[in-house]
């Protein structure tokens, strides 16, 4: 029965995936519509057996999201990124958050800690959505350098919020509640995920430069490396954040092995998507949606409000015009891979907010991801031409 509806599920992304290029929709929102369709009509298809296997099945394709994040980001780059980008990075993410830490604590009766981890869950962008978007005007010569910021920044911006997200987890399930042991917990999470990833990544350099039968074999050992960096904060006790260490993992890797794994990764991507997006779509819960659907919406767009305001408020030094900072603050607006890949873990972790937090991310990408790629392509012909 599991490799029935393994095989059902894979047939059944494979044609929304179709539908997808062929309406020219984002492919997460018809993955998802599609999960949640099969959890109302197929229910079938999701056996126990599969449900039980679903949360690695989903942690090993967010573990794929950040091989792949790493991989488009080179080291040198990001050390001679300009203000600018560093600011688009950083602000409008926390001015999204502390809108989550207000809004969700008052209007969905979460705790600080639980809004602030929310906050982390929705405020990242997606990239899967903005970068072809960019990647066209770069092609047609139009806007290129505004278009570089809005990649470089939506890819940063994912890194850093992931890290925020993870060490917040961490002191969630820790109970440490106190200035002082969160800002201990996040430094050492942090340093000690740099250490192992960086670690990690050069001896992998140093072996794929010596031995020529290592190269033939890199893109399993990444997949291994990724696999045992993401089950690692489940063995020690140390603070210790696996997802942090997969992206710096990545981010060091040579040049040279980066290119000759990209495309593989690329393909394995659409695999994993299926896995990802359908089964999280299964998982929505509809009563809760039912229940409180006008106060999760009313905090996600006012959020997004006060997103735009951090967009604008990090942009007031740069050398744009009008229309393009509003240009550069639409596309800031979808939400898919991240909150998709994320927004389950709260749940499976144990927290008592996670299925709230998991209906707002799924919320959150119904909502954005559309309106988003409708905002940037209204966006391209009237305030950039």
């Amino acid at each position: 029965m599991l490799l029935f509806s393994l095989g059902g599920i894979f047939l059944i992304g494979a044609i929304a995936l179709l539908l997808s290029q062929k309406f020219k929709l984002p492919a997460v929102l018809v993955l998802l519509v599609s999960g949640i369709l099969i959890a109302q009509l197929l229910p079938n298809l999701l056996p126990n057996e599969l449900l039980q296997i679903s949360p690695a099945l989903r942690k090993f394709a967010l573990l794929i999201i950040l091989l792949r994040v790493g991989l488009d980001l080179e080291l040198r780059d990001l050390k001679a990124l300009g203000a600018t980008t560093l600011k688009l990075t950083l602000l409008p993410a926390l001015f999204e958050i502390g809108a989550y830490l207000f809004l969700a604590h008052h209007f969905l009766g979460l705790s600080l800690l639980e809004s602030a981890l929310l906050g982390t869950v929705i405020a990242a962008v997606s990239p899967a959505i903005i970068v072809p978007h960019m990647l066209r005007l770069i092609h047609n010569n139009k806007k290129s350098n505004l278009a570089k910021l809005i990649m470089s920044a939506a890819s940063l911006d994912d890194i850093f919020v992931i890290i925020l997200f993870s060490a917040l987890l961490t002191i969630a399930l820790g109970q440490s509640l106190s200035l002082l042991a969160i800002g201990s917990t996040l430094l050492l999470s942090i340093l000690f995920a740099l250490l192992i990833g960086y670690g990690l990544a050069t001896i992998l350099n140093i072996l794929y430069k010596r031995y020529a039968k290592i190269r033939t074999q890199s893109l399993l050992i990444i997949i291994a490396i990724a696999l045992l960096l993401g089950s690692l904060e489940e063995l020690i006790r140390l603070p210790f954040s696996g997802l942090i260490a997969v992206i710096f993992f990545a981010i060091q890797l040579d040049h040279a092995i980066k290119i000759a794994v990209k495309q593989p990764f690329a393909t394995l991507w659409q695999f994993a998507q299926i896995w990802l997006f359908v089964l999280v779509g299964a998982q929505l819960n509809l009563n809760m949606l039912n229940q409180q659907l006008a106060p999760m919406l009313f905090v996600i767009i006012l959020a997004l409000g006060v997103r735009i305001i951090g967009v604008f408020v990090a942009l007031i030094r740069s050398k744009f015009s009008a229309k393009e900072k509003l240009f550069c603050a639409i596309s800031y607006l979808p939400k898919a891979t991240v909150q998709a890949s994320i927004g389950a873990l709260a749940l499976e972790a144990g927290l008592a907010s996670g299925e709230l937090i998991l209906t707002m991310a799924i919320l959150a990408i119904l909502l954005t991801a559309p309106l988003g790629a409708m905002f940037m392509e209204w966006g391209e012909k009237k305030l950039l031409s």
